[in-house]
């Protein structure tokens, strides 16, 4: 059982609970440098290393709600 932190309501016993984002923040992931060395092997037998996470740009969850299934399905909560 839980409380739905949008309309309050306790829920019944094993009723499914939801969880819904409500912001987000933008967040940028930096090169991983030698994290897992992919070595690559150079068609004279010879090895290379070679970088293949470079990183990004992403969204990060900074706070969710656990709500029930009807307000779950009427949600219209716009992220950050």
């Amino acid at each position: 059982m839980y409380k739905c932190q949008i309309c309050g309501q306790t829920s019944e016993p094993r009723q499914p609970s939801h969880k819904l984002v409500v912001e987000t923040r933008p967040v940028r992931y930096p090169t991983r440098k030698k994290e897992q060395p992919p070595w690559k092997v150079e068609p004279d037998g010879r090895t290379k290393y070679k970088i293949i996470d470079h990183g990004g740009m992403g969204r990060e969850c900074v706070k969710e709600i656990t709500v029930c299934p009807q307000c779950y399905g009427t949600a219209d909560i716009e992220n950050n």
